[in-house]
């Protein structure tokens, strides 16, 4: 009876629950690869619309290639929102496969802890007799032999199973490691959704607004572009000339020596449309002149179409956040995120289409700060299209600053709508401004 028994738990030993979890399990991994091959054919529908986007973007001279640049920019962004909800049903079915597993896992621990137990108590038994009494017992000598084999090969399995015990144990750990990661991929899926929502929604009223403001006339079209690249260059001098009369000391040893690697690339792929300083666009006049010289470009722009991820370079806290759209007729840098790093410097990121970060907040290497687009100047019609804005400040040096009061407090008179107009933004002294370059 005792062998039989014995036999019956190494039974369930083996078995286990798996065998019950096991075909929903299947059931769910066919789903998830099918979730996986949609989000595959849709990401490849992104990349055709995005090459076309690409070309026609070069040559958005006119009203009518704009709006076409925004109605494949629309449908991109429908593409990209698909995709985001099929990630989240990836992740839910995955979550709920490692729930299934979870469960197996309690369940077989469970067993295998009974099991132990009553394996445990019969040898236990078994060893509580001596040789002399357990051979009395037996009918004869090979009886005896017969028991002393089994319980030596019992107290072998016992010793698998404690290892097989310890080895669940583990699993089980794992796999509810891997369930609060589902969990948070599953949070930031479902706001990245929420923020594609919002810029589809934004670019679809930036469309309705650019054909009421033109009133759907190329003239009109063209009337505005010119004032816009006008606007843009104004207030770069006019900002160019702030900075220079602030008064900020920076203590070198502040800021880390240059050096490649310091900092991380804000996007996925790298690609530098435009570098720093005084660039062959910069000495065009794009950016306006100061005593009969071209400014230069106080940053580097990156390639990133409407609704790519910016990512934080560094660890930090986000010190604030602004959007000179919000002042009428303003050119500049449109939405707006800065963060203060431990290092000694700071970043700006600047022509964001939404903003994912708050004030006060910590943040990782590698964290969305939040997504380009169409802002500041990049909005239509403005004279460029979507990219990053990337900057690179001694953290001593910047402040967030309140242009019109700037002015007010210095008794100068304002001539741009943006400082007319209160524009906040993130300025700072000539030598505060650092080359992206040195620190990527």
């Amino acid at each position: 009876m005792k062998k039989f028994l014995a036999f019956s738990l190494l039974a369930v030993l083996f078995l286990g629950p798996f065998s019950v979890f096991g075909e929903k399990i299947d059931e769910l991994q066919i789903q998830i690869s099918d979730k996986n091959k949609q989000i595959q054919e849709l990401e490849e529908e992104i990349v055709r619309l995005q090459n076309d986007i690409d070309r026609t973007e070069k040559d958005a001279d006119s009203l009518k290639k704009q709006i076409s640049v925004i109605n494949a920019t629309i449908s991109k962004l429908s593409k990209d929102i698909s995709v985001a909800r099929r990630k989240i049903e990836a992740a839910e079915l995955n979550l709920e496969t490692l729930g299934i597993e979870i469960s197996a896992q309690k369940s077989s621990i469970a067993e295998l802890g009974g099991g132990l137990a009553e394996l445990i108590r019969g040898l236990y038994e078994a060893e509580s007799q001596s040789l002399i009494e357990v051979m009395l017992a037996r009918a004869s000598i090979s009886d005896f032999f017969q028991d002393v084999d089994y319980m030596q090969g019992l107290s072998s399995k016992m010793q698998k199973k404690l290892l097989e015990f310890k080895e669940a144990k583990e699993k089980l750990e794992t796999e509810k490691i891997a369930e609060e990661s589902v969990k948070k991929q599953l949070t930031e899926l479902n706001s990245e959704l929420q923020a594609r929502r919002n810029i589809e929604q934004g670019t679809k009223s930036q469309k309705d607004v650019l054909l009421k403001t033109t009133k759907n006339k190329e003239a009109e079209y063209q009337r505005l572009l010119v004032e816009s690249q006008a606007a843009r260059a104004a207030f770069e001098t006019e900002l160019f000339e702030l900075e220079s009369a602030l008064r900020i000391v920076i203590d070198p040893s502040s800021i880390p020596p240059a050096k490649q690697g310091i900092l991380s690339w804000p996007v996925k792929n790298i690609f530098i449309t435009q570098g720093y300083g005084l660039t062959d666009f910069a000495r065009t006049g794009a950016y306006g002149y100061t005593k009969g010289q071209p400014n230069p470009h106080r940053g580097i722009d990156l390639r990133a179409s409407l609704g790519t991820p910016i990512f934080s370079a560094f660890s930090g806290v986000v010190r604030g956040w602004g959007n000179t759209d919000a002042v009428p007729n303003c050119y500049s840098v449109g939405k707006w995120v800065l963060v203060d790093h431990p290092n000694g410097l700071a970043t700006v990121y600047s022509h964001l289409s939404q903003i994912s970060v708050s004030k006060g907040q910590e943040i990782k290497t590698g964290e969305v700060v939040g997504y380009s687009g169409y802002s500041g100047y990049t909005k239509p019609p403005g004279p460029a299209g979507s990219h990053l804005h990337f900057s690179v400040f001694a953290k001593q040096g910047v402040q967030i600053l309140n242009i019109r009061d700037w002015y007010k407090q210095n008794d100068i008179a304002p001539t741009t709508a943006c400082a007319k107009g209160g524009a906040i933004l993130p300025v700072a002294p000539p030598e505060a401004h650092l080359n992206p370059l040195n620190y990527l």
